[in-house]
C-alpha cells in the first residue's frame, strides 16, 4: 500500500503496520519467546546460579559467532534476492561455495581460541564447554543464510515456520539431554544436535523455491555485484553489528571477570534472559520493517521512508514502554515465580536491564535506515560510541556495585545511542519520533508503574496482575485518544488478507 499523507493515520498510510509479515514474523517471534523462555527457566531451575552461569556465558560467545556468520553477513541474502527473485540461484551459489567455507574457518579459529578465552575469564570449565559451543557454528550459518533468502523471497510463512522450529527443538534438546546429563554439557551437546536438524528443515522449506527459480546472470556478473556488496554494505554491517553485539555482551564478560562472587554471573545471566524477552520480540518490527524501507528509499520517497519510520517507532513505544513499567514495578514478584528463591537477587538488575536492551532494539529501528540507504558506515561511530561507553562503565562500577553496576553501564549507553540514533535519521528524513504518541504512552506506562507498585501480588496472581494492568493501559490510551477505531480495522485486515 502507498502512503497518502506524511503522518496520518488512514490505513492506507500504513505500508508497514499492514504488512502481513510484520504480523506473522511477530507472531513467530512471540511463539518462539515463550518456548526459549520455559526453556531457560527449566534450566535455571535445574542447573543453579553458578552452573546456570557457565552455560550463559558460553552461549554468549555462541551469540558473537552466530553474528560472525549470520545477521550482516546473510542479510545480503536477503538484499540481492529481494531486489530480483531471478537472483535466487545465484545466492544459493554464494551459501554453499563461499558462505559456508567461511563459517568453517569462523569456526576452526574459535575452537582454537576457546582455551585463551578461558583463561580470561578465570575459568577452566568454560574451556570444554566452548568447543563443544564452537562445533554447532556452520549449522547455524547456513541456517541462517536460509532464514535471510525466505525474507527476501517474502516468504514470511516458511520463515515464520523456521524460527519456530530451530527455537522449539533447540530447547528440548537442551533441555531433554540436561534431564538426563544434569550437566552444562549436555545443554551444549542438546544444540548441537538441534541445530543441525533445523538446518535440514529450512533448506526443505527454500528448496521449493530453488527448483523452480533460474539465474540468467553470467558468471562475470556474479563476482562483480557479490564484490560490490561486499565492499559497500556487508563490512560495514558486519563492524555495525560486531559493536552492537559488543554492547549487549560484554556487560556479561566483565561480571563474570571482576565480579568477586562466583554466583554473579549466573543470577546477572538469569535477569538478562528475563530483559531480553520483549527485545526479541521486538525485534520484528526491525525485520519486518526493512524490506519496506529499501523499496521507499530507493524510489527517493522519503516522505514514505519517514512514515514508515514513525509508525514503526510508535508501534515500539505502544507495545514495550508498559513492558518497562510493570518488570520495573513486579521484578522481585517476576524473578521469585519464573526462577525461584536462590534468584532472588537478579530482580535489582532487571529494570535497568529491560529498559536498556529495548532501547537497543529502537537504536536499531533506527539505525535501519542508513543500511536500507545504502550507508551502513553511518551506523559506525554511532555503536562504537555505545560499545566503548557500556565497556568503561563497566569496567567502573562493576567492582563497585557488582552486577548491579553492569546493568546501569547498558541502561546508559543504550540511552546514549538512542538520541544520537533520532539525531542521525532527523538530519536524513525528519523527526523520526511521533512526540504525541511518546507523551501519551509516557503517561499511561507512568500511571501503569504506579499502580503495580500499589498492588503486590505474588505467584500466581502476578499474571492476573499483569492482565488486568494490561487491559487498563489499553482503555487509557483509547481515552487519550491514541488508539482509535483505525487501529483495530487495520489490524482486521492485517491478519485476514495476504501478503
Amino acid at each position: 500500500m502507498e502512503p497518502t499523507e506524511t503522518f496520518g493515520r488512514k490505513p492506507t498510510e500504513r505500508a508497514f503496520a499492514t504488512s502481513r509479515g510484520a504480523v506473522v514474523l511477530s507472531a513467530a517471534n512471540g511463539i518462539a519467546l515463550v518456548i526459549g523462555f520455559v526453556s531457560y527457566i527449566l534450566l535455571a531451575r535445574w542447573l543453579a546460579p553458578e552452573r546456570y552461569g557457565l552455560l550463559t556465558v558460553t552461549f554468549s560467545f555462541l551469540t558473537w559467532l552466530e553474528l560472525l556468520i549470520g545477521g550482516p553477513v546473510t542479510v545480503v541474502f536477503a538484499k540481492v534476492v529481494g531486489s530480483n527473485r531471478t537472483l535466487l540461484p545465484l545466492a544459493w551459489r554464494w551459501a554453499t561455495r563461499a558462505h559456508l567455507p567461511y563459517c568453517a574457518v569462523v569456526t576452526l579459529l574459535f575452537l582454537l581460541s576457546a582455551k585463551g578465552i578461558a583463561a580470561w575469564l578465570r575459568d577452566e570449565r568454560l574451556f570444554p564447554l566452548l568447543l563443544i559451543a564452537g562445533l554447532s557454528v556452520p549449522f547455524l550459518g547456513m541456517f541462517a543464510a536460509v532464514r535471510e533468502t525466505l525474507l527476501g523471497l517474502q516468504a514470511y510463512e516458511r520463515q515464520a515456520i523456521a524460527l519456530v522450529t530451530q527455537t522449539a527443538t533447540r530447547a528440548v534438546g537442551m533441555v531433554a539431554l540436561v534431564a538426563i546429563t544434569g550437566s552444562v554439557a549436555g545443554a551444549l551437546w542438546g544444540n548441537f544436535f538441534a541445530t543441525g536438524a533445523t538446518m535440514l528443515i529450512a533448506i526443505t522449506l527454500l528448496r521449493p523455491f530453488l527448483v523452480a527459480t533460474k539465474s540468467s546472470l553470467g558468471v562475470m556478473d556474479e563476482e562483480g555485484m557479490l564484490r560490490n556488496l561486499l565492499r559497500t554494505f556487508v563490512l560495514p554491517s558486519l563492524v555495525v553489528g560486531v559493536l552492537f553485539q559488543l554492547s549487549i555482551t560484554v556487560d556479561l564478560w566483565l561480571v563474570k571477570r571482576l565480579a568477586t562472587d562466583p554466583q554473579a554471573a549466573g543470577l546477572y545471566g538469569a535477569a538478562r534472559n528475563l530483559a531480553m524477552a520483549p527485545m526479541t520480540v521486538s525485534y520484528a518490527l526491525g525485520t519486518a520493517l526493512f524490506p519496506s524501507l529499501c523499496q521507499a528509499l530507493a524510489q527517493g520517497d522519503e516522505r514514505r521512508a519517514l512514515a514508515l519510520v514513525r509508525e514503526a517507532v510508535r508501534v515500539f513505544l505502544l507495545a514495550f514502554a508498559p513492558v518497562v513499567a510493570l518488570f520495573g514495578a513486579t521484578a522481585q514478584s517476576l524473578v521469585r515465580l519464573l526462577l525461584g528463591a536462590a534468584f532472588e537477587p537478579s530482580a535489582a538488575a532487571l529494570p535497568l536491564l529491560t529498559a536498556g536492551f529495548l532501547l537497543l532494539s529502537l537504536m536499531g529501528i533506527l539505525l535501519g535506515v542508513h543500511s536500507a540507504d545504502n550507508r551502513p558506515v553511518r551506523n559506525v561511530p554511532i555503536m562504537g560510541a555505545v560499545s566503548l561507553s557500556v565497556c568503561l562503565l563497566c569496567w567502573w562500577l562493576v567492582p563497585q556495585q557488582g552486577f548491579f553496576g553492569a546493568a546501569v553501564a547498558v541502561a546508559t549507553g543504550s540511552a546514549l545511542g538512542v538520541g544520537w540514533a533520532t539525531l542521525s535519521v532527523w538530519r536524513r528524513l525528519g523527526n523520526p519520533v511521533p512526540i504525541g504518541t511518546l507523551a501519551r504512552v509516557a503517561f499511561a506506562s507512568s500511571l501503569l508503574f504506579l499502580m503495580a507498585s500499589l498492588w503486590v501480588a505474588t505467584g500466581a496472581l502476578l499474571v492476573v496482575q499483569y492482565m488486568v494492568l494490561g487491559g487498563f493501559y489499553g482503555l487509557l490510551l483509547i481515552a487519550l485518544g491514541e488508539l482509535k477505531r483505525s487501529d483495530w480495522q487495520v489490524l482486521q485486515v492485517v491478519v485476514r488478507r495476504e501478503a
